[in-house]
């Protein structure tokens, strides 16, 4: 369709069109600027056909006579009750039966019904719940959408245009029937319309029944003019506050004339400059003086308010140019308020009646001078057209202007014509109507309302109603009338009518919004404040100034119609008082805020679930526990269905709900919510993030509280070196990462970044990163490292002393862990004294030292250890260790015995390195049996046993009695099974059975020169110097040992002539077990060459046994593998 330019011209201004650009060049110009859309949209074909008017805001207010202006006239409905609806939110348990729980499969939710709302989408649970959102100014569909013109008042000859959605109450809703051209109602006893997503919405009109289209289709395509439905949530940085002298642009639109290339360098300096100004008016700071002047309101569109107002891209007053043409009609309301047209022959009528005066009423100075200005800045039209376009990165097109005026005429006809009218609402008497009509043409509305407060008592109402209307006669309404109101549409994309009265009160709304422009920037500044206090820490800075805010909104309601800015501040202040441990006024923050944002956004909706989670929070503040596990299900699962698994809300929900199962003990519950979130935080934050890294530091704890070690650690190794280049490597956080990691090693093969973090702390005196090294320390003992244990702690004992002191916890703990290490290492005598020590240095503290309690404990270990130590001192006398016997190398008798097999003696150390070529496959490290403890030893044989062992000893000699004096059964743990040594009884007589089953080897070792005599009836395998090697043994080779000392004579009584012989039994592991124990020890620690150290033992070495020895095993897995008898 064609646009139509008549409504908007005059015949004295085309002369100064033409001078420009012609209509046509004009048309053409504009149709290729914006599309024209044909009349087949879908909507009704009649709407298309109503012309624009133009109406002055003092005149649509008329219809407001004997109401009430303000704006919470915007909150009543059309029987005149105002509506306050409660958010119906009260406790906990409310809170649980509003939002029910969803099903594991993000499914429906538990005993509720799904009921949505038709224009905005909102889910609700039951019918009454969405009976005070629908058709309500709290339905975000509902809102009608009015495009606003307002002026800078710093840039003169600037404008600003935008789209604002309008929050209003419609129930009942009126839509236009183009069948039988009348208006209906609908939303009627719960009526609703059956509408698609992406589908026109049809309306059964209630006079002929016949469907009806009520979609919106806009005339012009304007690309400005966004007619999907948004959010009318304010944001701090709202457009509405912009600055642009022009519509507010989205970001994501660009200029629709784009700059012509630069030729030079100056031109784009010029340009960046200017587009860096530009963008600066957006975020200009408001003063206190700084709202805008609102122009017009238009329910049309963008392109209607710019083509009137403002052609070229600078905005004209109104008062300066013509008034629209007299085919255009205007209206006026009778005393009744019924709406009148006023044709052209009334206002020409009007005109000749009001022109009579003429001559009395100079034109103004002041517009004269405008008059005169305007002419001499015509020639600068070009140069001011250059300039915006390179401002704005758009060329605005030159359209029909609306020039100025040859004649005043239309001017006084404005004036009086809005006398006239005003006239009609006074309610004045006749007399005073006719004295009124003799006054003269210069009686202003001032005057007329000062005579009437003279003459008559006014109302309050009365006199702020009248200023109200002197106060909008230059501002302009643009309306598509109908027969029964005014043409809009709503953010749900409906095409609907309303009736005068709503017009005016949508007027008074942004008219309201607009003078409340300080109040705004005061509540944002207050906002911020506010917002800046509660990151800061300070909580009670934060809760009084988010109370001034809450003040500044009741008191400019027009601020926050929907109540949602009060909502959003209510929340933050619950936080604000959390953070205080006010837990009442909390608590009353969050279910107030909760009942306004359901009551506008539905059930489903992130905001709701957002204070869900903090309401868990605050529950689990004050230890309930079962309840805010309740509320962080409901928080976790409406997030997951509305904003998705990687959302980071949905991330945080599944972190502290996982907390919260720790803490109920339903560990598995909160490790299926862990194991999700983690892969989802790093591919979402990466590693080097705070919330992933703490998620994981989180998995980790909980994986080593299930008892699985090796994904604790695999968890810390990831997060460690991510954790000291984000947090330092001071942070609390690393260093519980690293004691998390040492508790759940099993090896000791640490990578190098967490090696170079080890050995930071080991270098540190900070008690702190002390603390991680003593942990190392125990984890050292755990594993089996006690020689490492016992350095380290030797170390770290004296560090304590020199950072903390004698009476410091940590430094007891460093000295009760060293002498537990010399104890596991079988040092007697440095485990006595370790002990002494932590004796000496307790008793020397206050009484009340916590330190006092070791003493009784050390008292008795020290106790035992003398014990055991007189218990090896007696093993060796019985060995006849402590007598003299030859030297190895040198003959000369000695008592010094070999520190590796304590079998062999060496007078001195050079005679130990001399006889070391010759020693060295013999000296085979081993303990004894008190010093073994993988042995125990039971004073008993099995009866079958005893049969098998006499009949091998009279296979013998059958002739003589055999009289058992002695027998023994010994049991070994192959866990720690090492290399043990028993020395034979010289006076008696001995035979050894070894268990067929057991994985062992054993031979008997020769300690006496090569002469010793050898009995004829011993049948063990004697390994001596004399033999050249050792010969072992096993027991599928040789199950027995009969041992026959030389020095025993026929009757069985020892022969004191015969020289003492000193052999010992030696039995180590077999191929499989010994295999086990390095397996065990490699897996512990195996670098740095121990690996290849150990796979080349054929022997248990003496860091072997050392190893074996030191394990801290839970129970005992004895296993017989020896019998001893002994007869005469």
């Amino acid at each position: 369709m064609a646009v139509e330019y008549a409504p908007y011209t005059t015949s004295t201004v085309h002369s100064v069109i033409d001078q420009q650009l012609s209509p046509t060049d004009a048309k053409q110009q504009y149709e290729n600027e914006i599309i024209l859309s044909n009349s087949t949209h879908g909507a009704p074909s009649r709407l298309f056909q109503t012309k624009t008017r133009i109406l002055r805001a003092s005149d649509v207010l008329l219809s407001l006579a004997g109401r009430s202006t303000s704006v919470t006239n915007l909150t009543m409905n059309p029987a005149g009750a105002t509506e306050d609806v409660p958010s119906g939110v009260e406790n906990f348990q409310e809170v649980l039966r509003l939002f029910p729980p969803f099903r594991d499969d993000d499914g429906p939710t538990f005993g509720a019904v799904d009921i949505k709302c038709p224009d905005c989408d909102a889910t609700f649970s039951s019918p009454d719940e969405l009976q005070q959102h629908y058709l309500t100014k709290y339905c975000p569909g509902t809102t009608v959408a009015v495009y606003v013109m307002t002026r800078d008042r710093l840039i003169t000859k600037g404008y600003r245009m935008e789209k604002r959605l309008i929050p209003v109450n419609c129930r009942p809703i009126r839509f236009f029937c183009d069948n039988c051209d009348k208006v209906f109602t609908f939303g009627e006893e719960d009526e609703k319309p059956d509408r698609q997503p992406n589908a026109p919405v049809y309306v059964n009109c209630k006079h002929c029944g016949e469907k009806c289209n009520v979609s919106y289709q806009p005339i012009l395509n304007d690309p400005r003019d966004d007619i999907s439905p948004r959010d009318i949530q304010r944001e701090l940085g709202n457009v509405c506050h912009s600055r642009s002298p022009s519509i507010a642009q989205r970001p994501s639109m660009g200029a629709k004339f784009p700059n012509p290339p630069a030729t030079n360098m100056d031109q784009q300096s010029f340009t960046r400059k200017a587009r860096k100004l530009r963008d600066s008016w957006s975020f200009r700071k408001m003063s206190q003086s700084d709202e805008d002047e609102l122009i017009a309101i238009s329910f049309a569109g963008l392109y209607d308010l710019e083509r009137v107002h403002a052609p070229n891209g600078i905005y004209h007053h109104i008062e300066n140019d013509n008034e629209p043409q007299l085919n255009q009609s205007t209206i006026s309301f009778d005393a009744n308020g019924t709406l009148t047209w006023l044709n052209d022959a009334s206002l020409n009528e009007a005109q000749k009646i009001m022109c009579e005066d003429e001559d009395r009423h100079p034109a103004n100075e002041d517009e004269a001078m405008d008059d005169e200005d305007d002419q001499k800045e015509q020639p600068a039209s070009s140069r001011r057209q250059s300039f915006l376009q390179k401002l704005f990165g758009r060329k605005v097109p030159k359209g029909i202007s609306r020039a100025r005026s040859a004649s005043n005429r239309g001017k006084k006809l404005i004036r009086r014509a809005n006398t006239i009218r005003f006239s009609f609402v006074t309610k004045y008497t006749r007399s005073e109507s006719r004295a009124t009509g003799r006054t003269s043409d210069r009686d202003s509305i001032d005057a007329r309302t000062q005579d009437t407060s003279e003459q008559k008592h006014e109302s309050a109402a009365d006199t702020e109603y009248i200023a109200l209307l002197r106060n909008c006669q230059n501002v302009f309404v643009h309306t598509q009338y109908i027969n029964g109101g005014a043409v809009v549409h709503d953010a749900s994309g409906r095409q609907r009518i309303i009736k005068i009265d709503e017009v005016a009160q949508v007027f008074l709304h942004i008219k309201e919004e607009l003078s409340s422009a300080n109040s705004w920037s005061r509540m944002l500044n207050t906002r911020m404040r506010a917002e800046s206090a509660l990151k800061q820490g300070n909580g009670r800075a934060a809760v009084v100034e988010y109370h001034d805010a809450l003040k500044l909104l009741e008191d400019n309601p027009s601020l926050d119609t929907d109540k949602q800015l009060r909502a959003a501040m209510l929340h933050a202040l619950g936080q604000a008082y959390h953070g205080l441990d006010m837990t009442g006024e909390s608590e009353a923050c969050y279910l107030e805020a909760l009942g306004l944002y359901k009551r506008t956004y539905g059930r489903d909706h992130p905001k709701n679930f957002a204070l869900l989670h903090d309401l868990g929070a605050l529950c689990e503040k004050d230890g309930y526990a079962t309840e805010a596990s309740a509320l962080y299900e409901r928080s976790f699962a409406g997030r997951l269905k509305t904003l998705g698994h990687n959302a980071p809300d949905t991330l945080s929900s599944m972190q502290d709900l996982a907390s919260l199962k720790v803490l109920l003990g339903d560990l598995e519950s909160a490790l299926l919510l862990l194991e999700k979130a983690v892969p989802a935080l790093d591919t979402v934050f990466g590693l080097q993030n705070a919330t992933t890294l703490n998620a994981m530091n989180q998995l980790s704890h909980l994986y080593q509280k299930l008892g699985l070690n090796k994904e604790s650690r695999t968890i810390c190794g990831r997060t460690i070196p991510h954790c000291k280049s984000f947090f330092g490597i001071v942070s609390p956080i690393t260093r519980e990462a690293v004691v998390r990691y040492l508790q759940s090693s099993d090896n000791f093969d640490f990578p190098p970044e967490i090696r170079e973090i080890l050995d930071h702390y080991q270098r540190s005196r900070d008690p702190d990163a002390l603390r991680v090294v003593h942990r190392l320390g125990r984890s050292y003992m755990d594993a089996g490292l006690n020689r490492d244990a016992a350095n380290l702690f030797e170390a770290l004992v004296e560090d304590f002393l020199a950072a903390k002191g004698p009476e410091a916890p940590e430094t007891f703990d460093a000295l009760s862990a060293l002498c537990v290490s010399w104890e596991h290492l079988d040092s007697v005598d440095k485990a006595i004294l370790a002990y002494k020590q932590l004796v000496h240095m307790a008793s020397r503290t206050p009484e009340d030292h916590h330190s006092r309690k070791r003493i009784t404990y050390a008292e008795k270990r020290i106790s035992e250890l003398n014990r055991r130590r007189e218990i090896l001192a007696a093993e060796r006398k019985e060995w006849c260790l402590h007598e003299p016997a030859a030297c190895e190398n040198c003959g000369d008798s000695t008592t010094v015995l070999c520190n590796t097999c304590k079998i062999f003696r060496f007078c001195s150390d050079p005679c130990h390195k001399a006889g070391a070529d010759t020693h060295l496959p013999f000296c085979i490290p081993s303990v004894s049996l008190r010093e073994s403890k993988s042995l125990a030893v039971k004073p008993k044989c099995p009866v079958s046993t005893r049969d098998q062992a006499l009949a091998k000893i009279r296979s013998l000699d059958s002739t003589k009695p055999v009289n058992i004096t002695a027998s023994y059964t010994f049991y070994l743990d192959p866990r720690n099974f090492t290399t043990f040594r028993m020395k034979l009884n010289a006076k008696a007589n001995t035979i050894i059975l070894f268990s067929l089953d057991s994985d062992i080897r054993y031979t008997i070792m020769d300690a006496v020169s090569a002469s010793a005599h050898q009995h004829p009836g011993n049948t063990a395998p004697l390994t001596s110097k004399a033999t050249g090697g050792v010969n072992w043994i096993s027991p599928e080779r040789q199950e027995s040992i009969i041992y026959i000392p030389p020095s025993t004579s026929d009757v069985g009584q020892p022969d004191l002539r015969q020289p003492k012989e000193a052999r010992y039994v030696l039995i180590t592991p077999g191929k499989e077990m010994l295999r086990s124990v390095i397996d065990k020890r490699i897996r512990v620690r195996g670098g740095s060459g121990e690996k290849e150290r150990f796979q080349a033992l054929n022997l248990p070495s003496h860091e072997l046994i050392e190893y074996a020895q030191g394990l801290l095993l839970t129970g005992y897995l004895g296993e017989a593998f020896m019998y001893v008898l002994e007869w005469v």
